[in-house]
């Protein structure tokens, strides 16, 4: 269920500060524009993304 990570995709920014860049395929990173017909779409591409990238997303609805 979880990817180990990639050692070589963590970088410090400081001493004590770790950041993590995913490295998912291109076609899988969220890009400025991109157009969605349905909120169902929109919420199946960052899920694919984010199983990628190492994190997940969750959807809420206010009532």
């Amino acid at each position: 269920m979880f990817q180990a990570m990639n050692l070589e995709s963590v970088s410090c920014s400081a001493e004590t500060t770790k950041v993590y860049t995913p490295q998912e395929a291109d076609e899988l990173k969220p890009t400025k524009n991109r157009e969605f017909r349905t909120l169902y779409e929109i919420f199946e591409f960052y899920n694919k993304y984010a199983f990628e990238a190492g994190f997940s997303v969750r959807r809420s609805f206010n009532a």
